[in-house]
């Protein structure tokens, strides 16, 4: 559901302050299914909703208080993914962390993304398993690098392949490093929506590698964003995939086995042009 007042994707849920420009009441909260965002009407500030107030009895339970600190998390182990076809080498590239249940110490409830600033991690992005949902611990917004790209130098390649989330990322790079080849794939962190606000802060980042591939999620959130990127980075240079005959994104077409149908898609990609797209 995509608010009309702002186009801010989800359900409103509360107004409240906002941290980043100090007003009152400018910042709404949205329900957005599988993570809560935010949006400040001042400052346009948006991102990942991270709450570190207390809990109170009618506060739904995905805005509980996260006891977790960013500096423990980096302490968690790291492991594949069996159900997704990621194996336990490409999380270590990502520096992907896990955390487990509490009530068997074996089952892994928690994938934690890592989000970093001028290289340095700041914060991480928490999935929940069961639930399906996203949390923010730390610093998890716009102006921060893509997930992964402190990890690929700029121009280190030719192509850079930019996917609307971590997992995503991670099934192309899977499937690049099965054929031993490694190859710039990064993420945006805050889903297709804002994904325009961190190319903005990213920008010379991706102008640096000749070509840029935009592959989002196959919905209309998801082109709208990879057409709103792509409009950004320097003419000549991005193209944008299409997916959706055998799954929604990259993960779906990995655990379906279609890794030769996923490459192709990025080789396809056409080049972008407001005329065409």
């Amino acid at each position: 559901m995509k608010n009309k007042e702002n186009s801010q994707e989800g359900v409103f849920v509360r107004h409240e302050s906002c941290e980043a420009c100090g007003s009152r009441d400018n910042k709404a909260v949205y329900d957005n299914g599988d993570k809560m965002t935010y949006y400040c009407f001042g400052c346009e500030d948006t991102g990942i909703y991270n709450d570190d107030k207390p809990v109170v009895e009618k506060t739904p339970k995905e805005f509980k208080n996260i006891m977790e600190s960013v500096d423990e998390i980096k302490d968690y182990p790291v492991r594949g993914f069996r159900e997704r076809k990621i194996t336990k080498d490409i999380a270590e590239l990502y520096g992907v962390k896990v955390g487990y249940s509490e009530e068997d110490g074996k089952t892994i409830k928690y994938h934690y993304y890592p989000i970093t600033n001028k290289g340095k991690v700041v914060g991480y992005e928490r999935r929940d398993l069961d639930a399906k949902r996203f949390l923010a611990i730390g610093s998890v917004k716009n102006k921060n690098e893509f997930f992964g790209q402190s990890k690929f130098a700029p121009g280190s390649c030719k192509r850079i392949v930019v996917t609307e989330g971590a997992l995503d990322a991670m099934s192309i790079q899977q499937v690049w490093k099965d054929k031993k080849q490694e190859w710039a794939v990064v993420s945006v962190i805050n889903g297709a929506q804002g994904a325009h606000k961190q190319v903005v802060s990213n920008l010379d980042y991706l102008n640096s590698f000749e070509e840029v591939v935009f592959l989002f999620d196959h919905d209309e959130a998801g082109r709208d964003g990879a057409k709103a990127c792509a409009r950004l980075v320097r003419t000549g240079k991005a193209k944008i995939g299409a997916l959706g005959r055998y799954g929604k994104d990259a993960s779906d077409y990995l655990v379906a086995g279609k890794t030769y149908e996923l490459e192709k898609a990025i080789w396809n990609a056409e080049m972008y042009s407001p005329a065409v797209l």
